[in-house]
């Protein structure tokens, strides 16, 4: 295991996605409104944590094969959090338009873009590497 923090952390989406959901809900929104969570969410949620735990559990990076994705995920994230952040909670919430977020949310979206982007330079980066020193 990679790192036991981030395991843990994915584990406990994977079993408790709901739980997981409401404690994310509590720190990031001013208020709810209305909003609801859509059916599918909680089922996302705990594919997700899968999803990661495997991830993590793994032998060989994979940084090459998912430094594509994390600067396809972190771009957009840099440029137009807002955009993002509306865009995600619509897909998460019947109602999304009246969730109020804690002002924190949209600047700490940013900087996990700005981190997504670094993750990908420094995979396709690494990725070269082990290319040019394959072939010497």
């Amino acid at each position: 295991m990679s790192n036991p923090v981030l395991t843990a952390l994915a584990l406990a989406e994977a079993l408790f996605p709901r739980q997981v959901i409401a404690f994310w809900e509590s720190v990031a929104f001013e208020d709810r409104g209305e909003a609801t969570l859509r059916g599918w969410t909680v089922s996302i949620a705990r594919l997700e944590g899968l999803v990661f735990v495997a991830l993590l559990r793994r032998e060989r990076p994979l940084s090459r094969q998912l430094a594509p994705l994390f600067g396809l995920l972190g771009l957009p994230m840099v440029l137009w959090p807002r955009r993002v952040l509306a865009f995600s909670l619509g897909v998460a919430y019947d109602r999304a338009e009246e969730i109020e977020l804690q002002p924190w949310v949209e600047p700490l979206t940013r900087l996990l873009g700005v981190t997504y982007l670094v993750v990908a330079i420094k995979g396709l980066v690494r990725a070269r590497a082990t290319r040019e020193t394959a072939t010497e």
